[in-house]
């Protein structure tokens, strides 16, 4: 009686150790955009509830500071989205590799893909960053006033 290999065990070697390294590369990158997007919406409403003037963020023509605080808080909500999305682009994409019918192709245009959503969720972490940023040294100047 003869064992028939899994497929992952027919393919080479060498092909699942890159699988491996760019599949934990990728998820120590979204790790670290997770926890400084989740870190900064934590540090915001702590901020908001600790030190910001509550009589200065109400509806009201020219509120920006509700403003910034909302859009800061909206782009790194999409920040932690979009990095979640990248990763499973990325497993599914070191999937395929595994498979012994993977098709380049769609290798490749899955890494583009996710290779796109990681740049966004940069730019959203950092836009959300610059506008949390933005809000609480208006704040501060508007409480000297």
């Amino acid at each position: 009686m003869t064992i028939n290999p899994s497929p992952s065990e027919t393919r080479p070697k060498s092909t699942q150790v890159r699988r491996n390294t760019v599949v934990s590369g990728a998820s120590d990158l979204y790790r670290m955009t997770v926890t400084i997007a989740t870190t900064f919406l934590g540090g915001g409403l702590l901020y908001v509830e600790k030190f910001a003037d509550i009589n200065r963020l109400k509806l009201q023509p020219f509120s920006y500071p509700l403003i910034l605080l909302g859009f800061g808080f909206l782009l790194l909500i999409f920040a932690i989205a979009a990095s979640v999305w990248s990763q499973r682009l990325t497993l599914s994409a070191g999937n395929e590799v595994i498979d012994p019918n993977c098709r380049p192709d769609r290798v490749a245009r899955l890494y583009r893909k996710a290779t796109r959503r990681t740049i966004a969720a940069n730019w959203f972490l950092i836009l959300g960053m610059l506008l949390l940023f933005l809000f609480a040294y208006l704040n501060l100047v508007l409480i000297g006033d």
